[in-house]
């Protein structure tokens, strides 16, 4: 009877253990199924790019139904089995390692041999299909034995990333809209590549909530200085000018962001001239170096063509939809309400033309503020100076655009309405903005130092270049300087050689006239550039010196007289200091011996009675101050650097300079041990005979000074004395120094 039980029993135990088998077995199988249904409605594309894809409408509707199927009672979202279950049913797979190679042969039989879109490419820019997508995905999941959970909340944030971009094609011949997939034109049947172009719009209301939502609170604290008086003098940002301070009494909508449009192209391939067009904005409320980094500018569209953009086609989805933001605001988390107004317009000459709908800067009343006609010499349009120019008022541009878009003409230069005046806050010419880079930089600077390098005999080029390769500047400066007969020079380097080095490099090679003729330029650049030295007429005094020098230019330069220096004044600068909190005060602690220091042994014992020296003084190579790093001589890391040369100041106010030997501390002050250079005098006695003195001289002795060549003391100044860092030019008998324009560089 024992023995008969016992069989039963062994029965029993082997038919539940082979219906367990089953029923995990069924059970991973469901798993499977229920994770490649989860993973289709993340990697599956949806139905408005179908058309992307060649699906038609009938595939859609079976691949629905399919899905429908393979869904069964389960739920869309891959939410399906709790996290218990998950780990449940990971530990029974961990038994059956062996079976996962046949689990994978059952994904193969679950992805539908009839769906085409399995077989389809996961998105247009790759060769990898959605099967080998999915199952190289659960393979991951399954071999890192990630429960259900954790696989769900993965592919959840794959599918949080956003599509922020819509796409078009238009054809260039007839100006319609095509199917972005369509390789021909059903209007005109044109099926060259050249006559299509691609345009790519964005989310306008996510982007500028994700920004706004990411630094609400620069936005918040730089608002506050804006609208404090206190920074109007010193601070040349934008936001603190004239035409920004109008603006803000007229805004009715709060709190909003103020942006400046920016239009430029950029050349993709040379051998199909493809080029990409971008426009773009920028945040007013973000201070300067916030408002340059490249994740804060907001891309608002793209044009991707063998020809320059049609503006009209082009923006006639974009505009529209950014007027009806204005209007109706974005929100922000929390639910808040913002708005945003368009103030500026700018961009280099070419695409300036485009967005004004205005002639080009080789035509005839092409400037864009006044209506300078503009003479014709050596095959190219030249502009003498006026003393009073006829400018274009607000009326005017308005008149003359509608006059020249009903007639079809050219009306003093323009051709037709601008795109833009729909959803410029600030109406044009005001509106308009010089692209310093372009116009001041590459285009005018540029042409100058070239015709100077030119008249100088080639001996003394050889030392111009020399003096320039060598050039030490501040550790801040992300370029130096090149020499002229290199050829190519970068933006940032023609800055550094505009602001510092063209007037100590190169006054010596020219007569006395001509140097004086190019300080007077440098002068009225750097009171743009920099903070208001003189106080809130800088920008007079700038307009002044550029009025001096332009009428003087075709004494000195021939053939240069070029849509440049009709506005001037209106440059965007960037001179705002970084303000990325650092701690203030001395750091990096030297292992120099006090010791061997004469300079600080004599001053601690005029200044203490103790004896621990030691622990009285600790000596420091580096500091920080007002947010900008120094360094000492004895740091021994600064290179071919030069951040110790400085401009300070002492009780009785007097400007001095020197080079640091050393920081120390002594109790709780942050001092340095400066090597002082003295005057040697003016550095406008060196145009002394040149006519141009006079306007030069009130303004030049603030930026360049003239030292002797050797110190003659040194001075104990605490760091709050400690004034500006110097680039130093050296000379035989001397050396001229001249104070950044500002901390921060913007590269």
């Amino acid at each position: 009877m024992d023995v008969e039980l016992s069989l039963a029993m062994e029965t029993a135990e082997d038919r539940n253990e082979q219906r367990r088998l089953t029923r995990n077995n069924l059970s991973r199988k469901q798993t499977i199924v229920n994770l490649m249904n989860g993973l289709s409605s993340y990697v599956i594309p949806k139905a408005k790019n179908f058309a992307e894809c060649d699906v038609s409408s009938s595939e859609i509707l079976s691949l629905s139904e399919t899905m429908h199927t393979f869904h069964g009672n389960y739920d869309i979202d891959f939410d399906l089995i709790s996290a218990a279950d998950c780990i449940g049913n990971a530990e029974t797979d961990d038994l059956d390692d062996d079976q996962s190679d046949d689990n994978f042969n059952l994904i193969n039989e679950l992805l539908l041999s009839n769906n085409k879109q399995v077989s389809l490419p996961l998105h247009s820019y790759t060769d990898i299909s959605t099967k080998e997508f999915c199952t190289n995905v659960l393979r991951a999941f399954r071999q890192t034995n990630l429960c259900k959970t954790y696989s769900t909340n993965m592919l959840k944030l794959i599918d949080s990333v956003e599509n922020l971009f819509t796409k078009r094609k238009v054809c260039l011949s007839c100006q319609f809209d095509i199917e972005y997939s369509a390789t021909s034109c059903f209007k005109c049947v044109s099926n060259e590549k050249t006559q299509f172009a691609n345009i790519y719009d964005i989310d306008y209301a996510i982007v500028f909530s994700g920004i706004v939502e990411r630094h609400i609170v620069d936005i918040a604290k730089y608002r506050e200085k804006i609208l404090s008086e206190k920074y109007d003098n010193i601070n040349n940002d934008i936001s603190f000018q004239k035409i920004y301070r109008s603006f803000l009494n007229t805004t009715v909508h709060q709190p909003f962001i103020s942006t400046l449009i920016h239009l430029d192209g950029i050349p993709l391939d040379t051998s199909t001239k493809l080029t990409l067009w971008l426009l773009s904005c920028s945040i007013l409320e973000l201070p300067p170096h916030l408002r340059n980094q490249r994740q804060n500018m907001i891309i608002l569209s793209m044009w991707v063509g063998t020809r320059q953009p049609i503006i009209k086609i082009w923006l006639r989805e974009c505009i529209p939809s950014l007027n009806k933001l204005k209007s109706s605001g974005f929100s922000i988390r929390g639910g808040e309400q913002w708005f945003v107004y368009f103030l500026g317009l700018i961009g280099d000459c070419p695409a300036i033309k485009l967005a004004l709908n205005h002639i080009g800067n080789n035509g005839y009343y092409s400037c864009w503020y006044c209506k300078i006609e503009g003479v014709h010499m050596c095959n190219k349009r030249q502009y003498h100076y006026e003393e009073v120019p006829t400018m274009r008022s607000i009326n005017s541009y308005r008149s003359e655009s509608k006059e020249a878009e009903v007639k079809g003409e050219n009306i003093n230069g323009h051709l037709g309405l601008s795109f833009f005046h729909e959803i410029l806050d600030i109406p044009l010419p005001h509106s308009i903005l010089m692209d310093y880079m372009h116009i001041t930089l590459l285009r005018h600077t540029r042409s100058v130092v070239l015709q100077i390098y030119e008249s100088i005999v080639p001996k003394k080029r050889s030392e111009i270049d020399d003096q320039l390769k060598f050039q030490q500047f501040p550790h801040t400066f992300n370029r130096k300087l090149k020499p002229i007969k290199s050829g190519h020079m970068k933006a940032s380097e023609i800055k550094n050689l505009l602001l510092y080095g063209l007037v100590p490099i190169f006054y010596q090679h020219l007569q006395v006239d001509k140097a004086a003729h190019i300080a007077l330029f440098v002068c009225a650049i750097r009171m743009l550039h920099g903070p208001k030295l003189f106080g809130h007429e800088t920008g007079l005094l700038a307009h002044d010196l550029l009025s001096i020098y332009y009428k003087d230019h075709c004494k000195h330069y021939y053939n240069l007289e070029n849509l440049i220096d009709f506005a001037l004044q209106k440059i965007i600068n960037q001179q705002e200091v970084d303000n990325v909190k650092r701690n203030e005060g001395a750091f990096d602690i030297t292992r120099l011996s006090i010791n061997n220091i004469d300079e600080l042994l004599s001053w601690h014992k005029r200044v203490c009675d103790c004896n621990q020296i030691a622990t009285c003084i600790i000596i420091y190579h580096r500091c920080v101050i007002k947010s900008q790093t120094y360094h000492s001589l004895s740091y021994p890391k600064r290179q071919s650097t030069n951040s110790y040369f400085v401009k300070y100041t002492n009780d009785r106010r007097d400007t001095l300079f020197g080079a640091i030997e050393l920081f120390f501390t002594y109790k709780d002050s942050t001092l340095a041990l400066i090597n002082n250079y003295p005057n040697e005098h003016l550095f406008s006695d060196v145009f002394a005979s040149s006519s141009y003195h006079s306007s030069l001289s009130k303004y030049i002795n603030t930026y360049f000074y003239l030292l002797q060549a050797k110190p003659s003391s040194f001075h104990y100044v605490p760091i709050h004395k400690i004034l500006n860092i110097c680039v130093v030019f050296e000379k035989d008998d001397f050396i001229i120094v001249t104070p950044i324009s500002q901390a921060y560089e913007h590269d």
